[in-house]
């Protein structure tokens, strides 16, 4: 939670001064390591060992957040370029890191290691690119390294206080400028078989989904099963957003609580052991988050879980807090910049609300019941 704090503090007063953000963040955990001393002083020495000893954590996690995000704050060759040139035309080369399809069968390709060629056979390089292809035959598969060219743009940010930043939003997620594509070429025959495999098996569960249901429920079905949200129809998607229940079909808690908890239990009751059915059920959850293409909920809620089964292993209480900070600095060290996106900080807000805000409530040690609860 301390690099989730310090994120925000330089995230936060960045507008006044970059430098002095951070030198304040590292002297607010210094100035908290003081007190956390200062509290346990009396205690016998042993624990006092033990504490001071996790002291000098706080401050190291501070400068650690600075250092993460720093470097993913950096600004690319390309980034640069369309800071000063909204549009162009030139050719893409890159890694493919993801596939998606539509319902009209056009592909959006994500490409990572980007390298841009522009007319005047400059060459600048990217963190990533969005490649959309209308209607393309070409055959993609994840790992393939491929060359495209076709007109790229730069992402809009918000115009407005409070409206959706796009670039940003891209940033996050590594994703420097987006691309309409015109050609494509694959330069090698390399690929990530494990993504590939897991693509291709959600394409197959996608088109049963489809084959069985109406259109309306297979484009919802799709979303909450899949993450895919490409097949929704634009009528349930406002519905679902005036009545305040988008929540459902973005894949979270709920799901990784349900399939976790069954592969868990059920690998338990066949081997009788802890350590081997969570094994199985962590190996699951990891699988299931590349098929729903890693959304921070997801992936949050999967650490979490992995957490509970530790504790399970261990002999441990699960602590709900602990799991919480411990799934914020791995997903941190992961995509440092998500901490200024409204789903990591509501998915994490929601939780902790629901560890910290609820207890306090309900208050500690006393009998409500499942349903005051």
């Amino acid at each position: 939670m301390a690099i989730a704090i310090a994120l925000v503090l330089g995230e936060s007063m960045a507008w006044w001064n970059p430098k002095a953000a951070w030198a304040a963040g590292i002297l607010a955990g210094a100035g908290c390591c003081l007190c956390y001393a200062g509290r346990f002083r009396t205690v016998q020495k042993e624990q006092a060992g033990r504490r001071i000893t996790l002291e000098w954590l706080l401050p190291a996690c501070f400068l650690w957040g600075v250092f993460l995000w720093e470097g993913a704050d950096q600004e690319t060759e390309m980034e640069c370029f369309f800071a000063q040139t909204k549009e162009c035309r030139g050719t893409v080369q890159g890694t493919v890191s993801s596939v998606q399809t539509d319902a009209e069968g056009a592909k959006q390709i994500t490409v990572t290691s980007a390298v841009l060629r522009i007319k005047d056979g400059a060459t600048l390089q990217g963190r990533g690119v969005l490649i959309y292809l209308d209607g393309s035959d070409a055959s993609v598969k994840i790992g393939n390294r491929i060359q495209a060219e076709g007109d790229l743009s730069a992402f809009s940010g918000a115009s407005n206080p409070g409206q959706f930043d796009m670039k940003s939003y891209r940033k996050a997620q590594g994703i420097d400028a987006m691309m309409w594509g015109k050609t494509i070429d694959v330069l090698n025959d390399d690929t990530d078989w494990l993504k590939q495999a897991i693509w291709e098996f959600r394409e197959q569960v996608k088109t049963k989904i489809k084959e069985m249901a109406p259109p309306k429920d297979a484009g919802l079905f799709c979303a909450i099963f899949l993450g895919d949200k490409s097949e929704l129809d634009e009528e349930v998607k406002d519905l679902y957003e005036e009545s305040g229940i988008a929540h459902i079909y973005a894949v979270s808690g709920t799901h990784v609580s349900i399939l976790g908890a069954l592969f868990y239990q059920f690998a338990r009751g066949l081997t009788g052991s802890y350590a081997v059915s969570a094994g199985v059920g962590s190996l699951f959850l990891l699988l299931y988050a590349i098929l729903v293409g890693n959304p921070v909920s997801a992936v949050r809620a999967i650490l979490m879980f992995i957490c509970y089964m530790a504790a399970n292993i261990r002999g441990r209480i699960y602590d709900l807090v602990s799991a919480l900070a411990i799934s914020s600095i791995v997903i941190l060290c992961w995509q440092p910049l998500q901490v200024t996106q409204c789903g990591f900080q509501l998915s994490f807000a929601a939780v902790f609300g629901i560890g910290m805000v609820g207890p306090a409530i309900l208050g500690k040690g006393k009998k409500h019941g499942r349903w005051a609860e």
